[in-house]
């Protein structure tokens, strides 16, 4: 008998040991990113208010410039609605990853920021916007949207831009710093309060953070701080912590 409790025993004690082991044992790491979050696709420029392109060919030729694939999506007048011209967005998007893009990154100018943010969080499927920038864009509301209705010429996107509305309310924030960013400029005179253009759940990229000077709205996408910023953020590396030359 003495054998067989002494297997027995044995046996136990393993059982032990092995228990120990598994509950000991350190949780395995999370996932990596997939493929097509990881790696960096095309990058569609979305105008704001009123559509101009302008300002935005520039950062797109800078983004060239810098070895990306970009393009603007025209909004035509961009007074339109919002919730509309996010899913030309999403279809563009569409277009470019069944090509065979492994997804597309985003930059929004004013308005163009919160049709990035409905694309980005409105799209079903495979992944096909991998980060969003958004530049000086009234994710509050701005106080000369409501303003505009108060005298009766407020379009479409002017009621979906001013603070509280339903449009603005439905959109959800933003839920992982590594995947959005928020740049803006306290000295923004048409994004009123300027605090506004924070997005919730965004990485915030305040301009006078780093270089206390003025940036009025429309010089935001033209500023060399803010393009480098951009360009910083969609390759992964540091943000600039100096002012641009």
């Amino acid at each position: 008998m003495r054998p067989r409790f002494i297997a027995a025993a044995a046996v136990v004690a393993l059982c032990a040991i092995v228990l120990a082991a598994l509950l000991l044992r350190p949780d395995p790491p999370p996932p990596g990113p997939s493929a097509a979050l990881s790696t960096r696709g095309p990058v569609l420029l979305i105008p704001g208010y009123g559509g101009g392109t302008q300002g935005l060919q520039v950062t797109a030729g800078v983004l060239r410039a810098a070895g990306f694939q970009a393009e603007v999506v025209s909004i035509g007048d961009g007074t339109g609605d919002l919730a509309v011209y996010a899913q030309q967005v999403v279809a563009r998007a569409q277009q470019l990853v069944s090509a065979g893009a492994p997804s597309v990154d985003v930059i929004g100018f004013s308005a163009g920021g919160v049709i990035a943010r409905d694309a980005a969080t409105s799209a079903t499927g495979r992944p096909l916007i991998r980060k969003v920038v958004t530049v000086g864009s009234p994710h509050q509301g701005t106080k000369l949207a409501a303003l505009g209705g108060l005298f009766g010429g407020c379009p479409v996107a002017c009621g979906q831009l001013a603070p509280r509305s339903d449009y603005l309310k439905q959109l959800s924030s933003a839920n992982d710093p590594d995947r959005w960013l928020s740049i803006w400029s306290t000295t923004d005179e048409v994004i009123r309060p300027a605090l506004s253009s924070e997005l919730k759940g965004a990485r915030p990229f305040p301009v006078q953070d780093v270089c206390d000077r003025p940036v009025a709205h429309n010089d935001l996408l033209i500023d060399p701080l803010v393009q480098n910023t951009a360009i910083a953020y969609l390759n992964g590396t540091a943000l600039p912590a100096t002012c641009a030359n």
